[in-house]
């Protein structure tokens, strides 16, 4: 079995016979089998495995966690539209951010001090965890579904769905902004914070 990380969504199942402390780890479907998983073994199970099909119609909810609150207007916003270009014959997809190819991708231009909400809309039928570097940001919107409070620096943006976050520019330098899925982000699903 090969062992792989990967930061989208996870299911664990029972999968190894004869060894009941061990699951592995994977996202749904079948990509286990092409080395996406991660082995888990705990030291307090035993028995023999069980497997337990998933309820696929539970739907992480982030708002879940947030409250109703009213988040500050941003003093500017961004869209950031991402789609996957057909492999044209090459091994892996490359990836385009507002329609612009990675390194030719016009950056987030900010000012310091200033707070910024970016709109993830996510057109593909897969879900993107989104990375901003540098920074925190709260989350104020999940599929149309106004939240507050939950800070964070990743979230998964549901398949044709659209996440916004604020974020405040008080870290100065460039920033990064990409797909946490590290092929994802290496052809091209990526683009930059920067500050005037």
């Amino acid at each position: 079995m090969q062992h792989a990380s990967y930061s989208g969504p996870r299911q664990c199942r029972s999968v190894i016979p004869g060894h009941p402390r061990r699951r592995v780890c994977n996202q749904f479907g079948e990509d286990r089998n092409i080395g996406m998983g991660v082995l888990i073994e705990y030291a307090d199970r035993k028995g023999e495995p069980q497997w337990k099909a998933p309820d696929k119609s539970v739907v992480w909810d982030y708002t879940a966690f947030g409250t109703d609150a009213k988040t500050p207007e941003p003093d500017g916003r961004f869209d950031m539209k991402f789609m996957m270009m057909p492999d044209e014959g090459k091994p892996f997809n490359r990836w385009m951010v507002n329609d612009q190819m990675w390194p030719n991708v016009d950056p987030l231009m900010v000012k310091k001090g200033k707070r910024y909400r970016i709109a993830f809309h996510n057109g593909m039928e897969d879900s993107h965890p989104l990375h901003l570097h540098r920074h925190s940001f709260e989350v104020t919107s999940v599929g149309g579904k106004p939240t507050a409070g939950i800070i964070k620096d990743t979230i998964n943006v549901p398949k044709n769905s659209t996440v916004e976050v604020d974020f405040v520019a008080n870290n100065a330098g460039p920033s990064l902004v990409h797909c946490h899925m590290q092929q994802h982000m290496d052809f091209g699903f990526k683009a930059l914070v920067k500050y005037e």
